[in-house]
């Protein structure tokens, strides 16, 4: 603001000087086409000197004008990004709050604790039947593709096992369900490397008969439910 009132200052000292050298000059002059006329000074010195004070008050009030209009379009465009932030922010928290409504309208309501036994006792593997097992002696009686010697030494395990039950040793984490699950686990190992060998008929089968064979263990020897089927 400084430097432009300290060049409008010595705007107007020039124009005064120029104006007092020529106040009473009257004379032709010629524009650019070669047309003669005549050019008017100031009359007087002191006229030349509010003259130029005029122009140099008409320059700051112009320049304040320009202040202000520059003022009041760097505010509006302020105000308009703060807008632009605003609704942007209003956007993304909006489309989150939808978002969450829409996963919960599609959620479904989570089970109680009845549902998820009902649910566990349904995928569960069905247990033996009378003509698979015999609990009152612990009898197995194995399918043809699982008495191949390739499983001898996990059939001989598992026979003993089942033998040698008793109400206090059954259930899951007893010896006896530990040694059934792991004699178990080995041969459906067996079956895998094997698949080749036989139909899959055969193999799918045979790897039933193991799953609820180990199933079967999880349970005492006579409780409800046992060979039943």
């Amino acid at each position: 603001m400084k430097a432009t009132l300290t060049i409008l200052a010595a705007l107007a000292f020039t124009a005064f000087a120029a104006t007092v050298s020529h106040a009473q000059w009257y004379g032709p002059t010629y524009n650019a086409f070669g047309n003669s006329g005549y050019y008017r000074h100031a009359s007087t010195a002191y006229e030349g000197y509010l003259r130029g004070w005029a122009d140099l008050h008409r320059g700051v009030g112009q320049h304040k004008v320009l202040d202000s209009i520059a003022a009041n379009y760097y505010q509006d465009a302020y105000s308009k990004a703060i807008d632009n932030d605003l609704k942007a922010t209003e956007a993304y928290f909006t489309k989150r709050q939808i978002n969450r409504e829409a996963r919960a309208a599609e959620a479904l309501p989570k089970p109680t604790p009845q549902q998820l036994a009902q649910y566990a006792r349904e995928r569960a593997p069905e247990r033996l039947s009378t003509t698979e097992y015999r609990p009152s002696v612990g009898k197995v009686y194995w399918p043809a593709t699982l008495n191949d010697t390739l499983f001898a030494a996990e059939r001989a395990e598992i026979d003993d096992a089942m033998a040698h039950r008793t109400m206090g040793d059954a259930g899951v984490g007893s010896e006896s369900y530990v040694r059934i699950n792991e004699a178990a686990t080995s041969i459906q190992a067996k079956l895998k490397d094997n698949i080749r060998s036989m139909s899959p008929t055969e193999y799918l089968a045979a790897k039933k008969f193991v799953t609820r064979l180990a199933y079967e263990a999880r349970f005492a020897p006579g409780v409800e439910g046992v060979a039943m089927r």
